[in-house]
């Protein structure tokens, strides 16, 4: 079986932020205990592209000092 020739990720490393099982489980229960705020489709959809690797190497927002 041949090796693919994949190109390198952008930063050098892929960034994957989905939790699985106890951390789920704790970071779920944390949440719950938040204060819940209205964002955007866009908003939605780039939480969804940082928590899947898709904005990789990046691994948050940008704050303020950014």
């Amino acid at each position: 079986m041949s090796k693919a020739n994949l190109i390198s990720p952008y930063g050098g490393k892929l960034v994957n932020l989905v939790v699985h099982d106890k951390e789920r489980d704790d970071l779920l229960a944390r949440a719950s205990r938040l204060p819940s705020i209205k964002i955007t489709m866009r908003n939605l959809c780039d939480l969804e592209l940082l928590a899947t690797g898709g904005f990789s190497p990046l691994t948050t927002f940008m704050g303020k000092a950014d």
